[in-house]
């Protein structure tokens, strides 16, 4: 079980007046032509020098519009895209396009995932969520996530605030995701492409 997508997890946000512009920079069409492969990397398997590149290059595509681009498109297509069959293919081509846009700054640049399974019983446990890599809780009134990262960024869409982060649990904790049994549950009894995207959106993308 992985979350592959580190930094566009994301609620649907509410609508704002403003819209961004794409970042005319940096351009994200896709290769016509395989010409590398891409290896993605567990989040905590990275060695200090990926992940310091990894975390420049976030920085640098914040910096730029990329994220408020970004969180644009999944709020404008949100309906179209989710509570259907086209959810995987849609977000697995998303991630994409996010990490070619990434490889312009640096072609060595990846997405990593994050193994739910090996934090699933207590994920605010984990060290992914540490000042190590995306950081923890919010802190405040209103929860501006002040570490990892992310920490004290600034985002413009919908609106101009603090990154936000709010666990779902008491106590500064998160509440425990769907058990790996159930998510390959799922995996196996799984047919077809709605089946699959069913019991994952409403599970453990979800949570």
């Amino acid at each position: 079980m992985a979350i592959a997508v580190i930094w566009l997890l994301t609620i649907r946000p509410a609508h704002s007046q403003s819209t961004p512009r794409r970042p005319s920079q940096v351009p994200v069409d896709l290769p016509t032509t395989c010409t590398n492969s891409v290896v993605r990397k567990e989040i905590r398997s990275t060695t200090d020098q990926e992940w310091a590149m990894i975390a420049g290059v976030v920085r640098r595509m914040r910096r730029d519009g990329w994220f408020d681009w970004y969180a644009y498109m999944h709020d404008q297509l949100f309906d179209q895209v989710h509570e259907n069959s086209i959810f995987f293919p849609f977000h697995r081509r998303f991630v994409r396009d996010f990490e070619v846009a990434g490889q312009r700054y640096n072609p060595a640049f990846f997405v990593p995932y994050w193994d739910a399974a090996a934090d699933y019983q207590q994920p605010s446990n984990s060290v992914v969520l540490s000042s190590k890599y995306l950081g923890g809780n919010g802190q405040g009134s209103d929860s501006c996530l002040m570490d990892g990262v992310d920490g004290n960024v600034i985002i413009h869409y919908p609106e101009t605030r603090c990154l936000q982060r709010s666990f779902s649990g008491q106590d500064g904790q998160i509440l425990p995701w769907y058990s790996t049994d159930y998510i390959q549950g799922v995996i196996d009894r799984a047919t077809t492409m709605e089946y699959l995207r069913n019991y994952i959106e409403n599970s453990i993308h979800g949570a």
